[in-house]
């Protein structure tokens, strides 16, 4: 027998039952109604036929047999790209709910503040990517000496140049006097850019595009000359290439401001040993008549080095056996480095002009670098560029959470915003003068 309280008890969760039962009947009647409206909405997707290229790097064959969908220019793959495009608005265009979810989205993003990136400056200038989520794209700007925001000029908006928001900025590269900047451009996510010269006084092109400089296989890279009239640039393979080698093969070139890239000089290539997965960056940071490209074996942390100058042909100072993993030309023209053969924290080598084929071995070889113990033990020496105001050279390091620096021409202890002491160390040979830092860590513990 059950009392009153448990029959009513039973009775509640009888209509609970028969309640769930019907909400689960009717919304599965309306799955099978979004799904067969989906189902009728979705285009079929086009034939995707599987191509027959193979690489073979370093003696092994690679089939990739889908790369012709990397050939923008082929109108297969722009039709292809289209159907897809179609398809996957077919799908999401008729999902329930879409607008709303696409509203409050929109409205997030919109609500966010504008911000800045990639700060550099340069003579009275500081450049600045801006981004402000009302718009598809970041812009470049200047700011004032003081990087006030109110001072905010722009010197390249994609937006204007692109209504529908798909032309992008790639990398940014200012002249150091802050006349003018380097800009790679690229359209539709491809990264694939185009190098354009603004004169930053008047916002306006001053030279010819030069195409190809920029893909994301190995990116892209550009140092001005000392004088700012030319500058060293990465370029691609041009259509004249198998298709399978376009995107790789990377170069550099030298060129005349006001000249027909077409008759721009090669500066360093695959004659002088760069390969088919090269990286190259470019560096003229002291603005000094050579300039260093620091050639990366794919992306394997194994580095070549090139001296280049205008019209000579480059200079090996440093080849992929010798384990060095980082080198600049310094203020003096003296090229600085960073070495960890049989120096697993790293040693610093210098190697003065007249550059030779192989100079850092050799200088590493005469005893023209300092071990990482004369710093600080335990200190790893990284590879990182940044300034300071005092004079003199210095080498950063931290070793368990206490900084120290080699300074050059300044004996003063500096103190860093951070619990960090700077102070002068043992040295075999002298630095540059003029602030020249590296970053110093500890295990996987960077500063």
């Amino acid at each position: 027998m059950h009392t009153k309280g448990q029959q009513a008890v039973h009775a509640k969760q009888a209509i609970i039952v028969f309640v769930k039962t019907i909400l689960t009947r009717l919304l599965g009647c309306s799955v099978l109604l979004v799904t067969a409206a989906l189902v009728q909405a979705i285009p079929p997707a086009p034939s995707t036929p599987a191509g027959h290229t193979v690489d073979v790097v370093q003696g092994v064959s690679i089939a990739d047999p889908y790369r012709w969908l990397e050939n923008w220019s082929d109108p297969k793959v722009v039709a292809w790209s289209d159907a897809q495009n179609a398809r996957s608005r077919g799908y999401l265009d008729a999902l329930p709910g879409r607008n709303k979810v696409k509203s409050a989205l929109a409205g997030l993003i919109k609500a966010s503040s504008p911000s800045y990136s990639q700060l550099a400056a340069r003579g009275t200038h500081v450049f600045a990517s801006y981004s402000d989520p009302r718009f598809q794209q970041p812009m470049l700007v200047t700011l004032d000496a003081s990087a006030d925001p109110a001072s905010r000029t722009p010197v390249l908006d994609p937006n204007l140049l692109d209504a529908k928001g798909l032309t992008a900025i790639d990398w940014f590269v200012p002249f150091d006097d802050g006349s003018k900047v380097a800009i790679s451009l690229s359209r539709n996510g491809s990264e694939d850019g185009t190098l354009h010269i603004y004169d930053v006084a008047t916002a306006r092109e001053i030279d010819r595009p030069i195409p190809r400089v920029q893909y994301p296989t190995a990116g892209g890279s550009l140092a001005w000359a000392a004088d700012g009239k030319g500058f060293w640039y990465t370029r691609y393979p041009g259509g004249d290439t198998p298709e399978a080698d376009q995107h790789f093969n990377m170069q550099v070139y030298f060129h005349r401001l006001g000249s027909d890239p077409k008759n721009d000089a090669l500066a360093l290539g695959t004659k002088d040993g760069l390969e088919r997965v090269s990286e190259v960056f470019l560096d003229n940071r002291f603005k000094r008549p050579s300039v260093m490209a620091r050639v990366q074996r794919g992306d394997g942390n194994i580095w070549a080095f090139y001296v280049l100058r205008e019209g000579d042909r480059p200079i090996p100072i440093g080849g992929y056996q010798d384990n060095i993993v980082f080198a600049t030309i310094g203020p003096d023209d003296a090229v600085y480095a960073i070495s960890r053969d049989h120096a697993s924290n790293g040693k610093i080598l210098k190697l003065q002009p007249p550059f030779t084929r192989e100079g850092l071995a050799r200088a590493a070889g005469r005893g023209e670098w300092r071990e990482r113990s004369e710093l600080q033990p335990d200190a790893d020496v990284r590879a990182r560029h940044c300034r300071r105001p005092e004079p003199g050279a210095h080498i950063r390091s931290r070793r368990q959470g206490d900084g120290q620096a080699a300074a050059a021409g300044d004996r003063r202890q500096l103190r860093d915003r951070e619990p960090c002491q700077w102070r002068r160390a043992v040295r075999r040979h002298d630095l540059p003068p003029a602030p020249l830092l590296r970053r110093v860590a500890c295990g996987d513990r960077q500063d």
